[in-house]
């Protein structure tokens, strides 16, 4: 197909690898700005309604949750602990997921600058702080 002509494409390729770091940055400080928002906003929840990216994070929560229960197919086990690694200074699977009162998420994240968002109590009358390191 073209599209798989293009992608192959020695030029695309040369840039492919530059493109994924630049649009990793682009997103954790996308990520940075609206955990510092949310945090310090008076209604953290409503602020979070305004962030550009939530649909996509849910639709990310549900692939996890999904993927989880294809591999914890043993509901005699329910699982009760999540670790999710490259969390992010916005951890909105993390927050998805602990709204289930069952669950303990645990964030594990190499963070440069030291801060990001955590939420205490789910997503429903929940605080929200900075955790800075």
């Amino acid at each position: 197909s073209r599209a798989a002509a293009i992608a192959v494409h020695p030029a695309v390729r040369a840039i492919e690898a530059p493109l994924r770091t630049l649009c990793g940055a682009a997103e954790y400080e996308l990520e940075l700005h609206w955990a510092d928002r949310i945090a310090n906003s008076r209604s953290p929840h409503d602020e979070l309604a305004l962030f550009p990216c939530a649909a996509n994070y849910r639709q990310l929560h549900r692939m996890a949750i999904t993927a989880v229960a294809q591999v914890a197919n043993d509901q005699s086990h329910p699982i009760r602990r999540v670790a999710l690694i490259g969390s992010g200074p916005l951890p909105l699977t993390s927050v998805l997921l602990a709204t289930d009162p069952g669950v303990a998420v645990v964030n594990v994240d190499r963070n440069a600058r030291g801060r990001r968002v955590e939420v205490d109590g789910g997503c429903t009358g929940h605080r929200w702080r900075v955790v800075r390191s």
